[in-house]
């Protein structure tokens, strides 16, 4: 009798035994997960173009040099000029967007991640403008396309902008992209804290200046230059900002000729 029940519970452990999971099966499972769609980190965001706004920042500036004398008029003194040359660029707007190797070594400029890198296609300008006004526009100036790019200053003992923004826009004629020189610039549009710089910036077709001085919390000056360049079907939006020291408009101006030579270099239609 002992010797049958011995054998039942040896029976009984033995089927026991050979029921329970392999150690490796049961160290794996808890490592195999579902697979999952990775999540992108760096969204890109369009804004509207042409918009300049940039973080402003607490910062003691030295003693102001001599600026620019600005006076408020309600539109450019400069008329579109007249061509007898109405080839247009036919090639995209991305090729011509400012890179940081084109602007002044002694800055450094860097792109601090993608997000500060943007495609704006016409709804992104009727989402942001209003469907009345971005409407408009697009019809008036036969818009197409733009990017806009803004690049960091790596050096901080240079004088040069803190930041510097470029903005190429595509046309479908060299008229309409005047006619946003002229009647879409910020003044233009309302933006009464922009006033025009009373000098004349001999860039492409025609240009026109801007400045807008913003008055931080430490009581210290933050200046936003804008250069608005029209050049055959397109449009160059080159502007910067800083402290009073930093930021002149010779120093935009030079930027805006690195612009107007890339697209000087543009691909053109048939005559």
């Amino acid at each position: 009798m002992k010797r049958t029940v011995f054998i039942y519970y040896l029976l009984l452990a033995f089927l026991i035994i050979s029921c329970t999971p392999p150690d490796d099966l049961t160290i794996n499972s808890i490592f195999i997960t579902p697979d999952s769609n990775p999540t992108k980190i760096s969204q890109v965001t369009d804004s509207p173009e042409p918009i300049f706004t940039l973080t402003p920042t607490s910062k003691a500036s030295d003693t102001p040099p001599p600026t620019e004398t600005l006076t408020a008029i309600p539109t450019p003194t400069r008329s579109p000029t007249p061509t007898s040359d109405l080839r247009v660029i036919t090639e995209s707007s991305e090729k011509f967007l400012i890179q940081a190797e084109d602007l002044p070594q002694a800055g450094e400029f860097f792109l601090p991640n993608a997000d500060w890198i943007n495609q704006h296609n016409n709804s992104d300008i009727i989402s942001s403008w209003g469907p009345e006004e971005g409407s408009e526009y697009i019809e008036d100036t036969g818009r197409i396309d733009g990017w806009s790019v803004y690049y960091s200053r790596g050096m901080s003992d240079v004088k040069a902008p803190e930041e510097i923004f470029h903005n190429i826009t595509r046309y479908q004629t060299n008229e309409g992209a005047q006619l946003t020189v002229t009647d879409y610039n910020y003044i233009a549009r309302g933006k009464t804290e922009w006033e025009f710089i009373d000098e004349e910036v001999d860039i492409g077709d025609m240009s026109i200046a801007m400045r807008f001085n913003e008055i931080q919390q430490d009581g210290t000056n933050r200046v936003h230059i804008f250069i608005k360049t029209a050049y055959r079907n397109y449009v160059s939006n080159v502007a910067g900002s800083g402290s009073e020291d930093e930021v002149t408009l010779d120093y935009l101006i030079s930027i805006a000729r690195i612009a107007l030579d890339k697209l000087e270099a543009g691909q053109l239609s048939e005559p």
